[in-house]
């Protein structure tokens, strides 16, 4: 324990090769899977990770009881592999996984993923930092190898601190029962480039795999008659079961969590908004509308009424009002990864209803907001035909 502490405080510029392999101290940084089948996946998610070295120790891979090649070309590429089982945990199995570490950090990757970044500037983060956790940007692809969205998770954890809980959307908590002290890291540093919805296939598959763990860990909520675990394990099942387009069966769950959650904490409002999004998603708007009005009865910020009224407003094609909305959203772009990875959906909201308005201005100023302060290169031919 002492010598893995004692990595967390190294001055950044004098990592080198022989200080992250010695024998007399820990790594800096394991990679841990959870795996299963991913015969297509795991070669090029390792693959990716040599781009660590030599940041990075070992690769560690738990896997949960794979029927193709996934063990046999884990422990082709060098990786310490353990044989595990599935038990609808995604907790136990990634505590599972960092187990098999010695190292100071872990990055919680998974077979569909693949690291890019910049090693030398993330292990800048990873010593004399205070944070047990950090964010990182997952990037999903779409068919096409385009980025369709982005989404920030706890990926780099503390392993001597932190452990993971829930059995769906697992998340990390300290084991000596303090608050986690989350960082972030921009996505030029290290992020996630994200397969496992690069197709409808996939899409549809882990979103019935998702639904079912959610299922059944708000079941085993019930039978222990936990009130706190099942109001949030309804949330998750919500979640899950919206994906799948059972929309009112997910509108049952939402309420019953409503429902146990205090008006205008921030658990309420984000199932409010869960509940507004879900009903607008299926054209339900005049029930929408009214959920976006009890939202704002409660308090909820400024920022997430107007992000969700656009998102009413565009459904009924109301694209002047959509662009009002959102004309907050041209200025400089949050700091914080999980807003800025909202903002970038509210942006391209606000794209599709300058480009059905038929308004060349706005849809110049969004695309240059898209590109100019977000990095969004994907839209710089649009901006350069507009703008030559």
């Amino acid at each position: 324990m002492e010598k893995a502490t004692a990595s967390r405080h190294v001055d950044a510029g004098a990592i080198s090769s022989r200080q992250v392999h010695s024998m007399d101290s820990p790594p800096i940084l394991d990679a841990c899977l959870i795996v299963k089948d991913e015969a297509l996946n795991l070669p090029r998610c390792l693959a990716s990770l040599e781009a660590l070295r030599p940041l990075l120790g070992e690769v560690h891979v738990y896997d949960t009881g794979s029927t193709d090649d996934t063990i046999a070309i884990a422990r082709a590429a060098g990786c310490h592999v353990a044989e595990g089982y599935w038990d609808d945990d995604f907790a136990r199995a990634r505590n599972a996984s960092l187990a098999m570490s010695s190292a100071a950090w872990a990055l919680t990757i998974d077979a569909d993923e693949e690291y890019v970044g910049d090693p030398a500037a993330l292990a800048g983060h990873l010593v004399g930092t205070g944070c047990d956790v950090f964010s990182l940007v997952q990037q999903h692809l779409d068919e096409e190898g385009r980025i369709a969205g982005r989404t920030p998770y706890a990926k780099l954890v503390w392993r001597d601190e932190v452990r993971f809980a829930r059995a769906i959307h697992e998340i990390p908590t300290r084991l000596d029962g303090r608050t986690c002290r989350i960082g972030t890291i921009g996505e030029s540093v290290a992020s996630l480039r994200h397969y496992g919805y690069a197709t409808e296939r996939l899409r549809a598959a882990k979103a019935e795999r998702n639904a079912g763990t959610a299922l059944g860990a708000l079941s085993a909520a019930r039978a222990r008659r936990d009130p706190t675990d099942v109001i949030r394990s309804a949330r998750h099942a919500a979640r899950s079961l919206a994906a799948l387009g059972r929309t009112d069966d997910a509108l049952v769950l939402y309420a019953e969590a409503l429902a146990g959650f205090a008006v205008g904490t921030l658990s309420w409002r984000l199932t409010a908004v869960d509940i507004t999004t879900t009903l607008i998603a299926s054209d339900r708007v005049s029930e929408a509308a009214r959920h976006l009005e009890g939202l704002r009865s409660a308090g909820g910020d400024e920022r997430t009424l107007r992000d969700v009224a656009a998102r009413l407003c565009h459904r009924g094609g109301g694209w002047t009002d959509v662009l009002r909305l959102t004309a907050p959203w041209l200025g400089s772009p949050s700091p914080d990864i999980r807003e800025r990875a909202a903002d970038l959906e509210v942006l391209d909201l606000r794209r599709l209803a300058a480009l059905q308005a038929m308004d060349a201005g706005e849809v110049v100023a969004t695309l240059r907001t898209l590109v100019d302060l977000y990095g969004e290169s994907r839209y710089a031919d649009d901006l350069a035909a507009l703008t030559a």
